[in-house]
């Protein structure tokens, strides 16, 4: 299924930049669609925030400031890989997702999607 007004398509797409996403969320009163990708973008924010802080906890626990990956790596341990890899992740799923509210699909996130769907609909 697809939307199709180019005004409320951009205001979709924009609303993945984590502050815009916000904004749009409580501003957009009557658009569906825009509203939809808001609450999907803040969902996955969220979600990308507690992935952060987990690896951030996780690297705080085991770093060492002199083991064998600081030879290997260069200085950077597995877990700081591990984090840019995720961080990569994340935003490569935010410009999909951008591209896709740019031509006006109605997309879930798996787990994400439902609950968004969930909020909007209240």
């Amino acid at each position: 299924m697809s939307y199709n007004a180019n005004g409320d398509l951009t205001k979709a797409t924009l609303a993945y930049i984590p502050i815009v996403g916000i904004i749009l969320f409580i501003v957009e009163k009557e658009d569906n669609y825009v509203r939809y990708h808001a609450m999907q973008s803040i969902l996955l924010n969220v979600v990308e925030l507690v992935v952060g802080i987990l690896l951030m906890i996780l690297n705080a626990i085991f770093w060492t400031p002199y083991t064998i990956t600081t030879y290997i790596y260069g200085g950077w341990g597995f877990l700081a890989i591990l984090g840019l890899i995720v961080w990569l992740a994340f935003l490569a799923l935010t410009i999909y997702c951008m591209i896709r509210a740019y031509k006006g699909a109605w997309f879930k996130l798996p787990v994400i999607g439902n609950i968004a769907t969930n909020i909007v609909n209240k």
